[in-house]
């Protein structure tokens, strides 16, 4: 089973959700959280765990902050799920760089 971004936040049947549970049981990728709504069906999220190393890395791209080096350490350490966007936009928050422009970066780094 491959994890892709249509299946990072989805309703699945009770059946699927122990296919999921098992696939991904023991992995240091995902984090796993299930709930149930209110007509009884099995609300399934795995999200990327966050590794302190990588966002610590980041963090040091932003301090020493060299335009196009930093948002591609940045941006492939979000393509390859290892940060967020939100993650990013936080970090560089904290270097003075507004939320504006990294989701401007963000698609710049995507249409080239």
């Amino acid at each position: 089973m491959e994890i892709t971004p249509s299946l990072m936040h989805k309703w699945f049947l009770l059946s699927e959700v122990s296919t999921i549970v098992n696939f991904l049981q023991g992995s240091s990728t995902y984090a796993i959280r299930w709930s149930m709504d209110n007509k009884g069906n099995v609300v399934v999220m795995f999200t990327p765990k966050m590794n302190t190393e990588t966002l610590q890395t980041i963090e040091q791209a932003f301090k020493s902050f060299d335009k196009w080096e930093t948002y591609n350490l940045a941006f492939g350490l979000m393509d390859a799920r290892k940060v967020t966007l939100t993650q990013i936009v936080e970090i560089a928050g904290r270097h003075g760089i507004k939320e504006g422009v990294i989701r401007m970066r963000r698609e710049d780094y995507l249409h080239h």
